[in-house]
Protein backbone atom coordinates (compact mmCIF):
# COMPACT_ATOMS: atom_id res chain seq x y z
CA UNK A 1 0.00 0.00 0.00
CA UNK A 2 3.01 2.37 0.09
CA UNK A 3 3.72 2.47 -3.66
CA UNK A 4 2.66 6.14 -3.88
CA UNK A 5 4.78 7.16 -0.91
CA UNK A 6 8.44 8.05 -0.56
CA UNK A 7 10.77 7.62 2.38
CA UNK A 8 11.38 10.75 4.42
CA UNK A 9 15.00 11.85 4.14
CA UNK A 10 15.62 15.46 5.24
CA UNK A 11 18.35 15.96 2.63
CA UNK A 12 16.12 14.74 -0.24
CA UNK A 13 13.05 16.92 0.30
CA UNK A 14 11.56 19.14 -2.38
CA UNK A 15 12.38 22.88 -2.05
CA UNK A 16 8.86 23.69 -0.79
CA UNK A 17 9.34 21.13 2.01
CA UNK A 18 12.94 22.01 2.88
CA UNK A 19 11.81 25.55 3.67
CA UNK A 20 10.12 24.50 6.92
CA UNK A 21 9.54 20.76 7.45
CA UNK A 22 13.00 19.72 8.76
CA UNK A 23 13.13 22.68 11.14
CA UNK A 24 9.94 21.50 12.84
CA UNK A 25 10.20 17.70 12.57
CA UNK A 26 13.93 16.98 12.93
CA UNK A 27 14.34 17.99 16.60
CA UNK A 28 11.46 15.69 17.58
CA UNK A 29 12.65 12.89 15.31
CA UNK A 30 16.23 13.04 16.61
CA UNK A 31 15.10 13.17 20.25
CA UNK A 32 12.37 10.52 20.24
CA UNK A 33 12.23 8.49 17.02
CA UNK A 34 15.75 7.12 16.63
CA UNK A 35 16.02 4.75 19.63
CA UNK A 36 15.89 1.79 19.98
CA UNK A 37 15.19 1.44 16.23
CA UNK A 38 14.70 4.43 13.90
CA UNK A 39 11.10 5.02 12.91
CA UNK A 40 10.59 4.63 9.16
CA UNK A 41 8.76 7.71 7.89
CA UNK A 42 6.95 8.00 4.57
CA UNK A 43 5.54 11.04 2.77
CA UNK A 44 3.12 11.22 -0.17
CA UNK A 45 4.92 11.08 -3.52
CA UNK A 46 3.61 14.49 -4.56
CA UNK A 47 5.57 17.41 -3.09
CA UNK A 48 3.94 19.73 -0.57
CA UNK A 49 2.60 22.99 -1.93
CA UNK A 50 4.72 26.06 -1.23
CA UNK A 51 1.99 27.46 1.04
CA UNK A 52 1.17 24.14 2.77
CA UNK A 53 0.48 24.54 6.48
CA UNK A 54 0.36 20.85 7.43
CA UNK A 55 2.52 17.91 6.39
CA UNK A 56 1.16 14.38 6.70
CA UNK A 57 3.57 11.49 7.21
CA UNK A 58 3.11 7.82 7.99
CA UNK A 59 5.47 6.01 10.34
CA UNK A 60 6.23 2.31 10.54
CA UNK A 61 7.89 0.80 13.60
CA UNK A 62 10.16 -1.98 12.36
CA UNK A 63 10.30 -3.64 15.78
CA UNK A 64 6.50 -3.85 16.12
CA UNK A 65 4.69 -5.67 13.35
CA UNK A 66 1.51 -3.88 12.35
CA UNK A 67 2.19 -0.73 14.39
CA UNK A 68 1.46 2.28 12.18
CA UNK A 69 1.71 5.89 13.20
CA UNK A 70 0.38 9.05 11.59
CA UNK A 71 2.33 12.27 12.00
CA UNK A 72 0.92 15.72 11.43
CA UNK A 73 3.51 18.50 11.29
CA UNK A 74 2.06 22.00 11.64
CA UNK A 75 3.96 24.85 10.06
CA UNK A 76 2.45 27.90 11.80
CA UNK A 77 2.40 26.43 15.33
CA UNK A 78 5.72 24.62 14.76
CA UNK A 79 4.44 21.44 16.39
CA UNK A 80 4.19 17.71 15.74
CA UNK A 81 1.32 15.38 16.62
CA UNK A 82 1.82 11.61 16.52
CA UNK A 83 -1.23 9.35 16.37
CA UNK A 84 -1.18 5.58 16.75
CA UNK A 85 -3.63 3.72 14.52
CA UNK A 86 -5.57 1.36 16.77
CA UNK A 87 -8.10 -1.31 15.97
CA UNK A 88 -11.38 -1.33 17.86
CA UNK A 89 -14.00 -3.80 16.69
CA UNK A 90 -12.21 -4.25 13.36
CA UNK A 91 -12.31 -0.50 12.72
CA UNK A 92 -9.31 1.78 12.90
CA UNK A 93 -9.11 4.95 14.95
CA UNK A 94 -6.43 7.51 15.68
CA UNK A 95 -5.17 7.81 19.22
CA UNK A 96 -2.94 10.77 20.06
CA UNK A 97 0.21 9.47 21.79
CA UNK A 98 2.62 12.41 21.44
CA UNK A 99 2.46 16.14 20.93
CA UNK A 100 5.29 18.63 20.89
CA UNK A 101 2.90 21.26 22.29
CA UNK A 102 0.15 20.07 24.63
CA UNK A 103 -1.45 23.52 24.64
CA UNK A 104 -2.78 22.95 21.12
CA UNK A 105 -3.59 19.25 20.99
CA UNK A 106 -6.98 17.59 20.68
CA UNK A 107 -6.61 15.51 23.85
CA UNK A 108 -5.69 16.40 27.39
CA UNK A 109 -2.04 15.48 27.72
CA UNK A 110 0.02 16.56 30.71
CA UNK A 111 3.64 17.55 30.11
CA UNK A 112 5.96 15.89 32.63
CA UNK A 113 6.23 17.74 35.92
CA UNK A 114 9.00 15.68 37.50
CA UNK A 115 12.24 17.35 38.52
CA UNK A 116 14.40 17.93 35.46
CA UNK A 117 18.14 17.28 35.43
CA UNK A 118 18.65 19.54 32.41
CA UNK A 119 16.63 22.40 30.92
CA UNK A 120 14.15 21.41 28.23
CA UNK A 121 14.76 22.19 24.60
CA UNK A 122 12.96 25.25 23.28
CA UNK A 123 10.86 23.15 20.89
CA UNK A 124 9.92 20.68 23.66
CA UNK A 125 8.84 23.02 26.44
CA UNK A 126 5.23 21.79 26.31
CA UNK A 127 5.68 18.29 24.86
CA UNK A 128 3.72 15.36 26.26
CA UNK A 129 3.60 11.63 25.61
CA UNK A 130 6.09 9.62 23.55
CA UNK A 131 5.93 8.43 19.91
CA UNK A 132 6.73 4.85 20.95
CA UNK A 133 4.07 4.57 23.68
CA UNK A 134 2.20 1.28 23.42
CA UNK A 135 -1.24 1.09 25.04
CA UNK A 136 -2.34 -2.00 26.92
CA UNK A 137 -4.36 -4.32 24.65
CA UNK A 138 -8.02 -4.51 25.54
CA UNK A 139 -10.84 -6.61 24.08
CA UNK A 140 -13.14 -4.69 21.78
CA UNK A 141 -16.49 -5.07 20.09
CA UNK A 142 -18.74 -2.88 17.99
CA UNK A 143 -22.47 -3.56 17.94
CA UNK A 144 -24.37 -2.30 14.91
CA UNK A 145 -27.97 -2.44 13.74
CA UNK A 146 -28.83 -3.16 10.12
CA UNK A 147 -30.51 -0.46 8.07
CA UNK A 148 -33.37 -2.85 7.22
CA UNK A 149 -34.54 -3.20 10.87
CA UNK A 150 -37.93 -1.47 11.28
CA UNK A 151 -36.96 0.18 14.58
CA UNK A 152 -33.91 1.79 12.96
CA UNK A 153 -35.12 5.35 12.45
CA UNK A 154 -31.94 6.60 10.81
CA UNK A 155 -32.36 4.24 7.83
CA UNK A 156 -28.62 3.60 7.95
CA UNK A 157 -26.22 1.41 9.85
CA UNK A 158 -26.15 2.43 13.52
Amino acid sequence: PLEHWRMYYPQELHPSEKAWLPAVLEPVRQAHMMQPVPLQLYMPEAPLAADAQVAYLVGKQPAQAGAWLELFVYRARRMVHVYRLESHGRRYYRSLIYTSDARYCLRFMQPPVAHRQVPWAEWGRHEAGHPYDVPQPTPSAVITREASVAENLSCGEE
